[in-house]
């Protein structure tokens, strides 16, 4: 009777696919948790490039203050410079660039690390490479810095100060009368959008200070 009962334990097995993602959301969960920084606030239903968001914690308050993160997770070998290399959709990169600060994580399996890479560094890269990159279906994401508590830190930070900046503008915008909008525009700082990389802002303050000195220079 015993015999006759086998057939039914012949089960499904777990696609490796779908044990790999776990640990990946798992390990991004726990770096989440302990950086007390973010909190993983929502997770895609339906992923057309975006596995959830989350969102900044500023003295124990949420601030609706949100980043959307495409999370991956991978077996495969590093790079022979230690870097690792994750192929995403053209279509992907282009999803996440409608907000800013969107970022890719990877959780390297074997070595059980997560890493961090902003989407807006994937289009620099290939900006600057000087190839038509806008026609390619697939483009590769390399992961060289690890996601910290303290890079998590600089990320809240400036997605806090950009995100105020532009709620504040909104506001003013909002509260002003129709007579006096002109007036405000003329008045209001040039939106700057500041890189996180701090050598591509150093980069961008350097040449907009030379800027406004050449043009103090000619008034």
């Amino acid at each position: 009777m015993a015999d006759d009962m086998e057939c039914f334990d012949d089960l499904p097995e777990r696609a490796s696919n779908h044990v790999t993602e776990e640990k990946a959301e798992t390990a991004f969960q726990k770096c989440l948790t302990e950086s007390g920084l973010f909190i993983l606030q929502r997770a895609d239903r339906k992923d057309y490039g975006t596995d959830c968001e989350i969102e900044v914690v500023e003295d124990g308050r949420a601030t609706n203050i949100r980043i959307h993160v495409q999370l991956k997770g991978t077996e495969r070998a590093l790079n022979a410079d230690g870097s690792l290399s994750v192929e995403i959709s053209r279509t992907n990169l282009n999803y996440l660039l409608m907000h800013p600060h969107s970022f890719y994580a990877a959780y390297h399996v074997p070595t059980a690390t997560l890493r961090i890479c902003l989407a807006e560094a994937v289009l620099r890269k290939y900006e600057h490479a000087g190839k038509n990159w806008t026609q390619q279906q697939s483009l590769t994401v390399n992961f060289t810095e690890d996601l910290t508590t303290e890079r998590l830190g600089r990320l809240a930070e400036l997605s806090s100060s950009a995100t105020r900046a532009a709620r504040n503008r909104r506001v003013e915008q909002s509260r002003a009368a129709p007579g006096d909008l002109i007036g405000l525009l003329r008045r209001a700082v040039p939106e700057v959008h500041v890189p996180d990389d701090p050598d591509s802002a150093r980069q961008l303050l350097e040449h907009l200070l030379m800027g406004t000195k050449v043009s103090e220079h000619h008034l």
